[in-house]
């Protein structure tokens, strides 16, 4: 039995490096895929100057004039116009004042998040790369800097625990969960397997997976993995939230979701990031 875990740990550590360094490999390039040509070096003062709606990402300058409705003065998005405020892709910081691109303390899924938004903004139908802001990404000769090289290993990290989970998913699967105002809310695992909480790579949220009592508490890849509070580690079912009092007011709705990659993160930017569709 030990054997067998030993092996399936090594398997799982081999798997997520491979697709890790892939990843990894796949961000490292100098100007974003089908761009022919060299493209010019901006500073933030002459994309100030340009007149055009020039928004910057990881230090890829991208016109997005075509979507002034969201880019404008006084738009939601307006922060990302002339300057580098990668940060607020994940962060949520919209305010100028703590506009930055400074994200050296992301973790593997935060680095993942602004991928997503890098990769968003060069795939795009209508937005068109433009060039390159020399600064905390690219040096004067438009060369990667330290900290852009940090970002790829950082994606590195976040794709192994991308893979990780997925390989959770088939050993251990996600828990079953309810709730209602009479009963509160429980998860609960189909026997024997019983419900244990696991950090997920995706954002980081904590999810319940069904694990086998035998490997449940056993030593693993995974430290993040606890016992439901005040439950018994060997019960197949967990409370996870008290019944709904009575006289509690009720909750409001939530924002209803609007069309676009951006309009869909018109509702969910103030919660994580905008356009968010990891």
């Amino acid at each position: 039995m030990a054997s067998s875990a030993s092996s399936w740990a090594m398997a799982l550590v081999l798997v997520a490096a491979l697709a890790g360094r892939a990843g990894a490999e796949e961000l490292r390039r100098e100007l974003p895929p089908g761009v022919a040509g060299n493209k010019p070096l901006w500073t933030e003062e002459r994309l100030k100057a340009d007149g055009r709606l020039l928004l910057v990402v990881l230090g890829e300058v991208y016109d997005v004039s075509s979507a002034e409705h969201y880019y404008g003065k006084g738009a939601s998005y307006g922060v990302f116009v002339a300057q580098d405020a990668t940060r607020a892709f994940v962060s949520g910081e919209f305010e100028e004042d703590d506009a930055t691109a400074d994200i050296s303390d992301f973790d593997g899924s935060k680095c993942l998040g602004v991928k997503h938004w890098l990769d968003f903004y060069r795939f795009h139908d209508t937005y068109r790369f433009q060039g390159l802001l020399v600064g905390r990404y690219y040096d004067a000769q438009g060369k990667p800097t330290q900290a852009w090289h940090d970002f790829a290993d950082c994606c590195e990290a976040g794709f192994e625990l991308r893979e990780a989970d997925k390989r959770m998913d088939q050993e251990r699967p996600r828990c079953s969960s309810k709730w209602t105002a009479a009963a509160g809310g429980r998860v609960w695992c189909e026997p024997p397997r019983v419900p244990r909480k696991v950090t997920s790579a995706e954002g980081g949220k904590q999810i319940c997976r069904c694990f086998m009592p035998e490997t449940s508490e056993e030593p693993s890849l995974r430290t993040d993995v606890t016992a439901y509070r005040d439950c018994d580690p060997r019960a197949h079912e967990c409370q996870t939230t008290p019944p709904k009092k009575k006289n509690q007011p009720p909750q409001p709705p939530q924002q209803p979701q609007q069309e676009g990659e951006e309009g869909k993160a018109e509702a969910s930017y103030k919660k994580v990031s905008p356009e968010q569709d990891l």
